[in-house]
């Protein structure tokens, strides 16, 4: 079995039945970085994961999955702040180029 089918076999339905991080990664034999790289393939075929200060799951309500939308898209807002002024200081960058 792969590291994806021990994954999508573990998660359950409900934060109450999430899984932490640590555990699902010994459970599918990866590193954290490899279980993180895991779930974003998964999540980029369209199979939804929700993620708390519990672990992953899969969304149980819709509240529960509206949570984790609020959850992501500030993170989204975030992400796109820091790269706004990142790219700002690369616009205006009159050192080095390499």
């Amino acid at each position: 079995m792969t590291a994806s089918e021990i994954i999508i076999n573990a998660l359950r339905k409900g934060e109450d039945n999430a899984i932490k991080a640590s555990n699902l990664a010994v459970l599918a034999d990866l590193k954290p970085r490899e279980l993180r790289s895991t779930l974003e393939v998964l999540r980029n075929n369209n199979l939804v994961i929700c993620s708390s200060k519990n672990g992953y799951f899969y969304p149980e309500t819709k509240c529960e999955l509206e949570k984790y939308i609020h959850q992501e898209t500030a993170r989204e807002r975030s992400i796109a702040k820091n790269l706004q002024f990142a790219q700002a200081m690369y616009d205006n960058w009159d050192g080095e180029s390499d």
